[in-house]
């Protein structure tokens, strides 16, 4: 029973900060990297596509596809031409919290479908507040021993077991799979290219997150491997919370086969 009374809280909370959905990050060209590319169709990952404030606050497409042409000149891939490609935004963004910015991207698209379309698929970390590891994590200068105790309160409660994991799990992992499916089939059209663009707010955790999933099943690269990776192209590490789901997300993949390296940093 506990279990269910800590998720209705943790829900209730959850709708709550719908309330004070506001803006987010402006849109930082230094985030944007190219994650894969297949027969021309590519995938790239950054930061929320949003500038300005209020009211004058929009999407930033000419600034968007200006760094992606950058980045794939910078790669040895020719650039996109106007009006030979369509943009598929993916958000990470959650209505509870994000609705504000949400609502922007909807509406770019809504007005101008030649130029693409938005694709929404929220990340809400549910397996990341659970320690996947039994040691101790640092955050910054904070230790986090006075913490676990109440992690390991959280995971009593909860009562989180490998089901309730993987069913988290399961669901990024098939949107990971649709992800490469769709750059496959969208590179065998030859007609016009498909730039896709994942992002959350600050491109890191979340981001970081899903992109690690991506890599460590796509890419077969280690865990602690796609970390790094995503240090490099965030300019910092994930926080606690997104390399916990990284590590738990690993752990998944070892259940259903995977001979993925487990070897996720302790310290994010």
């Amino acid at each position: 029973m506990y279990q269910y009374i800590f998720l209705a809280a943790c829900l209730s909370i959850v709708g709550c900060v719908g309330v004070f959905s506001k803006q987010g990050l402006d849109f930082d060209a230094n985030r944007v990297h190219l994650v894969d590319e297949i027969n021309g169709s590519y995938f790239f990952r950054g930061n929320e596509p949003l500038i300005g404030n209020g009211k004058n606050r929009k999407f930033a497409y000419t600034e968007l596809i200006s760094k992606i042409n950058q980045r794939l000149e910078h790669e040895g891939h020719e650039k996109l031409a106007p009006d030979s490609f369509q943009l598929v935004d993916i958000s990470l963004l959650n209505t509870s919290a994000d609705e504000f910015d949400l609502k922007i991207e909807r509406k770019f698209f809504e007005e101008n479908p030649n130029k693409g379309k938005f694709v929404h698929w929220p990340m809400y970390g549910i397996t990341e507040m659970v320690p996947a590891n039994e040691t101790v994590r640092t955050v910054g200068k904070i230790t986090l021993d006075l913490l676990y105790p109440t992690f390991l309160l959280m995971r009593t409660l909860t009562k989180i077991d490998v089901n309730k994991v993987s069913q988290h799990n399961k669901t990024i992992h098939k949107e990971v799979k649709k992800l490469h499916k769709m750059l496959q089939s969208s590179g065998e059209n030859n007609t016009k290219k498909t730039v896709f663009y994942m992002h959350c707010n600050a491109g890191c955790d979340r981001t970081g997150e899903f992109i690690a999933a991506y890599r460590m099943t796509i890419n077969k690269l280690s865990c602690s491997d796609a970390s790094d990776k995503n240090t490099g192209e965030c300019g910092r590490p994930q926080n606690y919370y997104s390399v916990n789901g990284t590590y738990w997300y690993c752990r998944y993949l070892r259940s259903i086969g995977s001979e993925v390296v487990c070897d996720c940093p302790e310290k994010p």
